[in-house]
């Protein structure tokens, strides 16, 4: 119970929860989800062309309180690696700045690179490299420095939320 009400207090309409793949984003917000009776909602890849679309739509129509399970930071650091698309910042900075006036805290979920070296290898996946998953945690680590959310660190080897 205490824990719940510490969540609540620091989140007002929304937590999002950001971190590269495999660190334990879907794991950390169906814990919290239990925790606190609230909604998730698993953004992972953007469906369309402009994906600020999606993320605006979310920030400006969802009833809270809810928590996403990756949202817009995943598109700064997936967008330019995978996809070619380099987000337009100004844009992104606003849908923030309708994200904080929702109360909304980001969760910055992190995890040493040899786990999630190990993860990768364990379900075949091309960032089995230590180099190319230290790249990774610093181009998150870059999205994060530059969100103006509040932000909270957990690291993924910590077994529970409080």
């Amino acid at each position: 119970m205490r824990g719940r009400m510490r969540w609540r207090k620091m989140a007002g309409e929304i937590i999002i929860i950001e971190g590269c793949d495999k660190v334990g984003k879907t794991t950390l917000a169906a814990e919290l989800a239990k925790q606190l009776r609230w909604m998730v909602h698993k953004t992972g890849q953007p469906n369309t062309a402009a994906p600020l679309d999606e993320y605006l739509r979310v920030a400006l129509l969802e009833p809270g309180p809810f928590i996403l399970d990756r949202f817009h930071l995943g598109q700064l650091v997936y967008g330019p690696l995978y996809r070619s698309q380099l987000p337009n910042r100004h844009r992104y900075r606003a849908l923030e700045l309708l994200l904080k006036a929702r109360g909304a805290i980001l969760v910055q979920l992190t995890a040493p690179p040899a786990l999630l070296r190990e993860r990768f290898q364990a379900l075949g996946e091309d960032f089995a490299r230590l180099e190319d998953v230290e790249k990774l945690l610093g181009m998150f680590q870059a999205a994060f420095n530059w969100s103006c959310l509040p932000k909270v660190a957990m690291d993924a080897l910590v077994p529970t939320v409080t």
